[in-house]
C-alpha cells in the first residue's frame, strides 16, 4: 500500500514539473528565456514539445495495445479522435 502512494506521487510530482516546463518551452517558443541560470533557446523549446507530441502520436498506440489491451480497431478509433482534434486546433 505505501509502494503505491509513493509511485501516485512520484508520477504526480513529474506530470507537474512537465507541465511547468511545457509551459516554459511556449513561452520560450520565438525568443530565449533564462530559467534558474540556464538559457532556452527556441530550437531547445521547440524540440521538447515535439518530444512530447512524438510520445502522444507513436507512443499512445503501445499504450493502448499493451496496457489497456485495445484490439487495433479501438486504437485505432481512439487516435482518429486525437487526430482530429490536433487538427482542428491547428492554426494554419
Amino acid at each position: 500500500m505505501a509502494l503505491g502512494f509513493a509511485v501516485l506521487i512520484f508520477f504526480i510530482i513529474g506530470a507537474l514539473i512537465s507541465l511547468f516546463l511545457t509551459f516554459v518551452c511556449i513561452s520560450a517558443w520565438n525568443k530565449e528565456k533564462v530559467l534558474f541560470g540556464h538559457t532556452i533557446t527556441p530550437f531547445e523549446a521547440r524540440c521538447f514539445i515535439g518530444f512530447g507530441l512524438f510520445g502522444a502520436v507513436y507512443l499512445m498506440p503501445v499504450f493502448l495495445a499493451y496496457v489497456r489491451q485495445h484490439d487495433p480497431l479501438q486504437s485505432g478509433s481512439i487516435m482518429l479522435v486525437v487526430a482530429w482534434s490536433e487538427v482542428s486546433t491547428s492554426r494554419s
